[in-house]
């Protein structure tokens, strides 16, 4: 009769004890693999903040290339002009027709009669 309550007490140890192993050994997969989820979830959050960087990137150039530099380009060209234009209102101060000049008259209107 011991034998047979050695050989039940063997079979239970074996059958718990690795279902205890066997549990055990699952719960390290797991954490492996959350550990693992966790760097991977890292990684791809790294890369789409480069990404989110590269896309500012050429915004910004792009910005440049088609809004800022054809601004500088126009403002620029304003520039010659009003200076051509300060150039040629100075010497109406000179001209002898400058009593019965329109384009002085037109400067002279103030911004409410226009």
């Amino acid at each position: 009769m011991e034998n047979v309550i050695t050989l039940v007490s063997l079979l239970l140890n074996v059958v718990f004890g690795a279902g205890l192993f066997a549990t055990v050994k699952q719960i390290k997969t797991l954490k492996h693999d959350v550990t693992k989820a966790g760097a991977e979830a890292e990684g791809a959050k790294a890369e789409a903040k480069s990404k989110e960087i590269d896309n500012e990137e050429k915004i910004l150039k792009l910005n440049q290339e088609y809004v800022v530099e054809p601004l500088k380009k126009e403002i620029a060209r304003f520039s010659r002009i009003i200076t051509r234009f300060e150039k040629a209102f100075e010497k109406v101060k000179e001209c002898e027709y400058k009593e019965e000049c329109p384009v002085r008259r037109e400067f002279q209107k103030r911004e409410d009669e226009q």
